[in-house]
């Protein structure tokens, strides 16, 4: 399944290339917004222009990042889907008339459409899943980085959210 990811390679190596990039981008546009909000409440005005054109440039180049992103990710996508419709169709062309005639048509072309399209959608979930995986690990960095007492907090609210339900669904039960 994962050969069809990897049938236009210029444009899968460019997406995971630019795909850390981009939650760096996130990162930073998150980081700037923090710098803005210390700066106006210490009163420094006279850093908070430089402050807005900083928060300007990084939306445009998450915003084009976002985008080229997203032709990426689609154009990964339909030369997967394409290259697995060819195949499927290599493969009826080559089934004999008798093991051909076993199935309807409507069961070859709900295969060669639906199946494909479904597939396809899963390949949309690995790709934006490893997309959000780069982004928390980017941003669980920069928040031990900016501070590791907040990171320390953050991991253990985390944790207390995710066991909490579990511990009341045990009790409920």
């Amino acid at each position: 399944m994962y050969r069809y990811l990897f049938t236009n390679k210029k444009n899968t190596f460019l997406f995971f290339l630019l795909t850390p990039l981009k939650a760096a981008c996130d990162v930073a546009v998150s980081w700037i917004i923090t710098e803005i909000i210390d700066n106006a409440l210490a009163g420094n005005i006279q850093v908070f222009p430089r402050c807005i054109a900083l928060f300007i440039a990084y939306l445009i180049i998450d915003f084009l990042l976002d985008v080229y992103l997203e032709h990426i990710r689609l154009n990964i996508t339909m030369c997967a889907s394409v290259q697995m419709k060819k195949e499927l169709f290599q493969r009826l062309m080559h089934t004999g008339v008798s093991q051909y005639r076993e199935k309807s048509t409507a069961s070859y072309l709900s295969t060669i459409e639906n199946d494909v399209e479904t597939i396809c959608d899963t390949y949309f979930f690995i790709i934006d899943s490893a997309t959000e995986i780069v982004t928390m690990i980017a941003a669980i960095a920069f928040v031990f980085w900016y501070s590791w007492q907040i990171g320390i907090m953050l991991i253990v609210l985390t944790l207390i959210q995710a066991f909490v339900p579990k511990l009341f669904d045990k009790k409920m039960d």
